[in-house]
């Protein structure tokens, strides 16, 4: 009888191990693919690159546009802002994929507003960097897009795996959609 309440015993002790375990590993792993998603929009994430080109031709936009506008135009105070938020990296999702969408905003209304300008009109040279650089900044599948899908792409594995599942009634949160502008 003492054996064999004993052996009852150490399996239900190994039952709540490895019930643990797979908990311990289900917040573990769920957690670290949350954080990782959420880091894509870093220096270190996987957007990296794609935050650069769009903050340099930002960048390179508002070079163009203060030749044509005033050093005081919140427009284009607010393209280099943005273009800044998106050079550093360092901003929160929110922060930059705010930035993402001000950039393609201001570049879509110079596209309209610039080429009416008398100074603009005389140089070809500044046309063709203005017409360039909007309509790559003017596009609405950027940055915000593709995070989006990062975004759909965990919170549709968290919510459609056992392990996600469990993860999740264990405190991991699904991460809020960003808006599309």
């Amino acid at each position: 009888m003492k054996n064999k309440l004993s052996n009852i015993l150490f399996a239900l002790l190994c039952l709540a191990l490895l019930l643990a375990a797979v908990c311990l590993g289900a917040v573990r792993g769920w957690s670290a693919d949350r954080a990782e998603v959420i880091a894509a929009l870093t220096q270190d994430g996987e957007m990296h690159t794609q935050l650069e080109y769009r903050g340099m031709d930002a960048a390179n936009l508002a070079v163009v546009a203060a030749r044509h506008l005033p050093a005081d135009d919140d427009d284009l105070m607010a393209l280099r802002q943005a273009s800044d938020t998106l050079l550093s990296g360092t901003g929160n999702a929110d922060a930059i994929l705010t930035a993402d969408a001000a950039i393609t905003r201001i570049a879509l209304q110079f596209a309209q507003e610039l080429p009416l300008l008398p100074s603009m009109q005389t140089s070809n040279r500044d046309q063709a960097y203005l017409a360039q650089l909007t309509s790559s900044l003017g596009k609405r599948d950027g940055l915000t897009h593709t995070y989006l899908l990062l975004v759909e792409e965990f919170n549709d594995g968290l919510s459609g795996s056992l392990t996600g599942k469990l993860a999740m009634l264990l405190g991991v949160k699904p991460l809020p959609l960003p808006e599309e502008n």
